[in-house]
C-alpha cells in the first residue's frame, strides 16, 4: 500500500515536471526572453562603453542620450509596425509577441552595428585623448572584447 503511494506520487511528479516543462516552451515565451535579453546586451553594451571611455564627458553625454534615443525609437518603431488591435485576426495576434520580439532583436542588432561604426571612427580620431589615462581604451582587443 506504501509502494502505491510512492509510485504514483513519483509518477504524478514526473507528470507534473513534463507539463511545466513543455509550458515553458512556448514560442511565444522564448521569443519575449530572447528579446529581452537583447535589449538587456544593449544596455549593457551602453553601460560599457561609457565607462571605457569615461574621460571624455562628451562622447560619455552622447552615449548617454543616443541610447535613451534608441529605446524611444526601438519601441515606437515596434508599436508602429505592430500595433495591437481590438479585431480578432487569431493568425496576427497570436504572432504579435514574435513578430515585436524579432523586430526588437533586429533593431538591437542593427543599433550594436552602428554603434561598432561610431565607435571605430571615435577611436580613430580620437585615441590620442586616452594615452595617459588608459592607453588600451581604444585598442582593437578591447573593443572587440566589449562588443562581443
Amino acid at each position: 500500500m506504501i509502494m502505491k503511494k510512492i509510485i504514483l506520487g513519483l509518477i504524478l511528479t514526473l507528470f507534473l515536471t513534463c507539463s511545466a516543462y513543455a509550458a515553458s516552451q512556448n514560442p511565444n515565451e522564448i521569443a519575449y526572453r530572447n528579446s529581452v535579453q537583447s535589449s538587456l546586451q544593449v544596455k549593457d553594451l551602453y553601460k560599457s562603453l561609457r565607462e571605457n571611455f569615461a574621460s571624455d564627458g562628451g562622447f560619455v553625454y552622447y552615449l548617454k542620450n543616443r541610447f535613451k534615443d534608441f529605446e524611444v525609437s526601438r519601441i515606437a518603431a515596434v508599436q508602429v509596425m505592430y500595433p495591437l488591435t481590438g479585431r480578432v485576426i487569431k493568425s496576427y495576434n497570436g504572432n504579435h509577441v514574435l513578430l515585436t520580439s524579432n523586430a526588437t532583436i533586429y533593431l538591437n542588432n542593427v543599433e550594436k552595428e552602428e554603434l561598432r561604426k561610431v565607435v571605430d571612427e571615435y577611436c580613430k580620431y580620437n585615441a590620442y585623448k586616452f594615452e595617459y589615462k588608459d592607453p588600451q581604451a581604444c585598442s582593437e582587443a578591447r573593443i572587440n572584447s566589449l562588443f562581443n
